[in-house]
């Protein structure tokens, strides 16, 4: 943008309103962008909003690659894992483990029932059956059989990874 048809409209050959036409001219060519210094600031600007543009990006490519892609905030895929360890341990606390009584493959009687399609029970049945095994008795299954102690042997925390590792099995 050029500023010296404007100023010669505001400043005569004289200096006209006390100023010096070609002080004020020099003055307005701070402005341009052909100043170094301007380009300057202009390009320091410009790495600086890349700089934060790049910055940002890497974040949600990290937030994204752990976990940020649709996973439950507690681990998602981690719970999963850790439950199904937890299922597979053939002694917890002082009682026999869930996979000494437990099938995962559907028709297939241990102890108790097969686990295979657990899932569609739904979350709340499946911690309820942990905690308080007599409350629901699959048919055919007498009550009592399995420990009634997992409240005690499981934290919160492995109680939610072995619901979320039994909620896969459909």
């Amino acid at each position: 943008m050029q500023f010296t048809p404007l100023l010669s409209k505001l400043v005569d050959n004289r200096g006209g309103l006390g100023y010096n036409q070609s002080k004020v001219r020099s003055n307005f060519d701070l402005l341009t962008p052909k100043n170094p210094i301007v380009s300057f600031l202009e390009v320091n600007l410009m790495k600086k909003v890349i700089f934060v543009i790049l910055v940002l990006s890497l974040l949600l490519v990290v937030a994204a690659a752990c976990g940020g892609g649709g996973k439950s905030a507690s681990g998602g895929d981690a719970d999963v894992a850790a439950g199904k360890a937890i299922f597979e341990k053939t002694v917890l606390g002082s009682n026999a483990g869930c996979v000494t009584c437990h099938a995962r493959e559907a028709g297939k009687t241990i102890v108790g029932p097969s686990l295979a399609g657990i899932a569609s029970k739904g979350e709340d049945f499946i911690r309820t059956s942990i905690l308080d095994p007599d409350a629901d008795v699959a048919e055919g299954f007498p009550a009592g059989t399995m420990p009634k102690t997992f409240k005690d042997d499981l934290s919160e925390q492995e109680l939610n990874q072995l619901v979320k590792y039994l909620m896969t099995l459909k």
